[in-house]
């Protein structure tokens, strides 16, 4: 424990009394309360070291203390031998101890200037926090717009594609609707022109008859059946749309081939069964199995290899239609036993 003297009576003064303020510092010196000189009264010090925190926080504040008081007992330490040399000359020792309580007094005032920098570094520094968290929440507020902004534009977007989409469907319509247009006034010039022959043909006849009847002693000639216009012209422009790059319209020439029985084209629709849409290639099919094409037997025969399965099916009950036998033959199968069967098929088709 540490003791200190007054530099009036050379006393040791309790350090309880430093503490209290009952001992006055003047100008560095120690004075108990019997040795203040009157008329001189100076306030007390106050002691760094032990004073409260202050306004600005005790964790800020706590290592700075820590080090003024090493620092304090560092500089006591030191100076043990001055303060404590009892048994030196008394004036020796007096001037000894003055000179260490001036260091001391030097000390502590130095480490509480660095105190009061150390505070106001740490001012600045939280300042500057408070400046960058401030950043920080307009910037998350501008990513917040930002991506409310993005999903507004990812709805228009979508709703732009759907109505691109839209546009697209109605685009496609109306180019069917021309082609049906176009098929229509097809339709139409075909049927003028079978009128036309037809008109020809029965005013050619009409004329033949003027001419006068014939002779009773030899038979008439018997007339060959002459083709009729209107079928031919019919057949023509099925023949036509057959070969047109619309599906649907190639859809609708077999259709109207099946429903005229225009046999004639049975060469057209065996083309047909190679086509790139898939329903013109089925409805192909079975137009020739209605018509009991033989003719087709081949490439329905090829069709059976065909990597969809929907169009075997279709080539597979078009030949039982056409030869009259079924072979088991299993469209869903493997690629071996399709083999098998479509070899044993075309064996029993050969032999017949």
């Amino acid at each position: 424990m540490k003791i200190y003297f007054c530099d009036g009576c050379n006393e040791s003064v309790p350090l309880s009394d430093i503490q209290s303020g009952r001992v006055t510092t003047i100008k560095g010196k120690l004075f108990c309360s019997a040795c203040l000189p009157p008329g001189v009264l100076e306030p007390a010090r106050p002691n760094v070291s032990l004073s409260a925190p202050t306004s600005s926080g005790w964790g800020s504040r706590a290592f700075p203390w820590l080090v003024v008081l090493l620092l304090l007992a560092l500089v006591l330490w030191q100076d043990r031998g001055l303060l404590f040399d009892a048994e030196g000359d008394p004036g020796s020792s007096a001037g000894r101890s003055e000179g260490g309580r001036a260091a001391l007094v030097d000390d502590v005032d130095r480490l509480s200037a660095q105190m009061l920098q150390l505070d106001a570094d740490v001012a600045r520094q939280t300042r500057e926090v408070t400046s960058v968290r401030a950043d920080l929440e307009a910037l998350r507020a501008a990513d917040a717009d930002h991506d409310r902004a993005a999903t507004r534009l990812g709805e228009e977007i979508a709703r732009l594609v759907e109505l691109q989409v839209e546009a697209g469907s109605i685009v496609e319509r109306v180019h069917l609707i021309d082609s049906r247009s176009e098929s229509v006034q097809q339709r139409l010039a075909a049927l003028s022109d079978a009128v036309a022959a037809h008109e020809t043909a029965l005013a050619m006849g009409l004329t033949a008859s003027t001419q006068g009847a014939p002779s009773t002693d030899a038979p008439a000639p018997k007339k060959a059946d002459a083709p009729d216009p209107v079928r031919v012209a019919e057949i023509e422009s099925v023949r036509r749309l057959l070969l047109d790059e619309a599906p649907d319209l190639r859809y609708d020439a077999i259709e109207r081939a099946s429903l005229g029985r225009f046999t004639e084209l049975t060469p057209e629709l065996i083309q047909r069964t190679s086509d790139p849409d898939m329903f013109v290639r089925m409805y192909a099919m079975e137009v020739l199995a209605d018509f009991g094409a033989e003719d087709a037997v081949d490439p329905l025969f090829a069709a059976l290899d065909d990597g969809n399965a929907t169009i075997r099916r279709s080539a597979a009950e078009a030949l039982v239609r056409l030869l009259g036998y079924d072979p088991g033959y299993d469209y869903r199968g493997s690629p071996a036993d399709r083999k098998r069967s479509v070899e044993a098929w075309r064996k029993w088709a050969s032999e017949r």
